[in-house]
């Protein structure tokens, strides 16, 4: 499912899911001005992620589903694995960071899988955050690619 997503469906799905975790709740006004579009652009993206059934609108609160929950969780864990794989390489946490970013959807999971291992399935990311739940009753934390979309937008 993650890699039949944009990169923009996936930044509109972290944001809620950061938003979820942190907060309990999204609106589509709080998704808008995270990512730094409209109120009606965010509104169209919810719409068109809710057809896919990985969000859900709750009265002005915006919430993932089980599915949309799992590839958030999918995404954080591939950012956090390509991440530590490329400060192993010698790059920067930073240059790590925005890197994985612009190519964690388009490598198939199986090399990602192969990745993990060969790092020794690491739990965390380079900036500390979880990025596999060691329990099944744990959300991981790792935030910084949902600070890596705050980077993209500020620049525009």
């Amino acid at each position: 499912m993650v890699n039949l997503l944009s990169t923009r469906d996936i930044d509109y799905l972290i944001t809620i899911y950061e938003y979820c975790t942190t907060k309990g709740a999204a609106r589509v006004i709080d998704v808008a001005r995270v990512l730094g579009v409209s109120k009606s652009t965010a509104s169209l993206m919810i719409k068109k992620l809710e057809t896919q059934g990985l969000i859900e609108k709750v009265g002005r609160n915006v919430r993932l589903t089980s599915n949309g929950i799992e590839v958030c969780l999918e995404v954080i864990w591939r950012h956090g694995v390509i991440e530590s794989a490329l400060t192993k390489l010698g790059l920067s946490v930073e240059e790590a960071c925005s890197v994985a970013r612009d190519i964690e959807l388009s490598i198939p999971k199986y090399i990602v899988e192969k990745l993990w291992c060969l790092l020794g399935k690491p739990f965390t990311c380079p900036h500390g955050g979880l990025i596999v739940a060691e329990e099944s009753n744990v959300r991981p934390t790792c935030t910084c690619r949902f600070n890596v979309v705050h980077k993209h937008q500020t620049v525009k």
